[in-house]
């Protein structure tokens, strides 16, 4: 009996952690840190930061994307989006290039690879900025 119980609060706990726990002790962390540590000294305000957006046919997503990246609230001559395309043959590059016109923060990498990884690799090597980050087409920041 002893032992059935152990296991159902166990299993109990582990759903609670998965579910409570864990986003619970994240907040607690936050509230403690100091955020502006991860600003490294003599810098001049919010980190430089690079996103990388692999793509390949994708037309249907090049919009809302475009859209969700000129609405982030984050310094945009601290930003630079980069559409990483991988040879689409569905005009997702001349509509990427359509939405983005004007916005100098946001560009159009044409990799000629296919695959996500081949993408990422073709472009990461040449950056330099203190963030990078990965998202999709389809996500949302």
């Amino acid at each position: 009996m002893f032992l059935s119980i152990s296991i159902y609060f166990t299993f109990l706990f582990l759903i609670w952690w998965a579910y409570c726990g864990y986003i619970l002790v994240i907040y607690l962390f936050s509230l403690f840190s100091d955020l502006n540590s991860i600003v490294p000294e003599g810098s001049d305000g919010p980190l430089t930061v690079s996103i990388l957006i692999p793509c390949y046919n994708e037309k249907d997503f090049v919009r809302d994307k475009v859209q969700n990246l000129k609405a982030l609230d984050y310094p945009k001559d601290k930003l630079k989006g980069y559409f990483l395309d991988g040879a689409s043959t569905d005009g997702t590059v001349e509509m990427l290039k359509d939405e983005a016109r004007g916005c100098d923060y946001i560009g159009v990498v044409e990799t000629g690879t296919r695959g996500k990884i081949n993408q990422l690799n073709t472009k990461i090597g040449t950056l330099s900025t203190d963030i990078i980050v990965n998202t999709d087409m389809d996500a949302i920041m």
